[in-house]
């Protein structure tokens, strides 16, 4: 933990926090982004500068809260060519215990409050409509 802080003081990296996003604004390292276990072979190109040339050998800390998620999020990276990943097993609630730098997003506030996943915009999309299939953008089904 101690060699993390380190890294968070002064990165090295990017700072990769694969929790979903409400667990994300409960609170999260300092830099760190955020982009859910489930999305990252999405998001992570554009995360990292696509349409330009990507560098897959950039160093990138993946974490989640107990660690589980960032080593299955470390082998996933390392499937799709990134070179330099490093998964950081820890707790983020001994992270905050310790009294390292720690965010808390307020209840209300705009990083709070937007919806940065697709799943949220949907979702309020769908308590409208009749058909989740149709809301879900799956032609056909119900």
């Amino acid at each position: 933990m101690d060699g993390y802080l380190a890294v968070v003081t002064k990165p090295d990296g990017v700072l990769l926090d694969v929790r979903e996003d409400d667990e994300f604004k409960s609170g999260h390292v300092p830099g760190a982004m955020n982009i859910p276990r489930g999305l990252l072979e999405f998001r992570i190109w554009r995360a990292l500068g696509y349409p330009a040339v990507v560098d897959t050998g950039r160093r990138i800390y993946v974490q989640c809260r107990t660690g589980g998620r960032a080593t299955l999020a470390a082998k996933h990276l390392q499937d799709i060519g990134f070179t330099n990943v490093v998964e950081v097993i820890m707790t983020i609630d001994d992270w905050e215990k310790k009294g390292h730098p720690f965010v808390r997003n307020q209840p209300g506030s705009p990083a709070a409050a937007a919806p940065t996943d697709l799943r949220d915009r949907r979702a309020r999309c769908v308590r409208g409509r009749p058909s989740a299939a149709r809301a879900s953008g799956r032609p056909g089904r119900r």
